[in-house]
């Protein structure tokens, strides 16, 4: 019996924080999409590769079960993680280096962000990229096409804090860090899905 009520005191114990925020994102470069085949195997693209990518660009897009346009929650929590690189701070009164671990394990994304935008107006962008990247910077290169939004786009999703340790002046600038030096989904290395966040709480 005793054991029990210590299970409960640790419970209540978990849930003496939570706060909840929304995140507005506002698209300040173009957003490329390319979304992993999850049934497997390789796309018989024939004998013209090139042509067969330009054809099928739009099944690279990443869409909800309403087939709007969205960023995958799983995406904006690692954008979130990856600014913790830039944040020199550390966290105060524990013996992490980085706010990494927190934002890993003491938040949550509630909501895939839909994205404002129509079909019309995704179009197609062809680059020459690796096409081994396994092989390095010996790999071939030739040309691929995914699904690209231009500007203006915006959406807006849910997060939930667990840790006070993630103020939400933290928040905001881990945020603010993560559009701006970061970016989401494709080609974040040449300055695609670069934007602007602000963290707005929720009563």
């Amino acid at each position: 019996m005793a054991k029990a009520k210590e299970a409960v005191s640790a419970g209540e114990l978990t849930q003496q924080y939570e706060a909840r925020y929304e995140l507005r994102i506002q698209g300040v470069s173009g957003l490329v999409m390319n979304k992993p085949n999850l049934i497997g195997g390789r796309e018989d693209k024939g004998r013209d590769p090139a042509k067969w990518e330009q054809e099928h660009f739009m099944e690279k897009c990443y869409r909800n079960t309403l087939h709007e346009f969205m960023i995958p929650g799983r995406a904006i929590k690692k954008c979130l993680m990856d600014a913790c690189k830039f944040i020199p701070e550390k966290p105060r009164g524990v013996s992490f280096k980085s706010f990494l671990p927190f934002i890993q394990s003491a938040t949550i994304i509630t909501d895939d962000a839909v994205l404002d935008v129509s079909e019309a107006q995704v179009m197609p962008l062809t680059l020459i990229v690796n096409l081994d990247p396994s092989k390095g910077n010996r790999g071939p290169r030739g040309p691929r096409t995914r699904p690209m939004i231009p500007v203006p786009w915006q959406a807006s999703t849910r997060i939930i804090v667990f840790d006070p340790i993630i103020t939400p002046g933290m928040l905001a600038r881990i945020a603010d860090t993560a559009g701006k030096q970061c970016g989401f989904l494709d080609g974040r290395s040449i300055d695609f899905g670069r934007a602007l966040i602000t963290v707005h709480a929720i009563e």
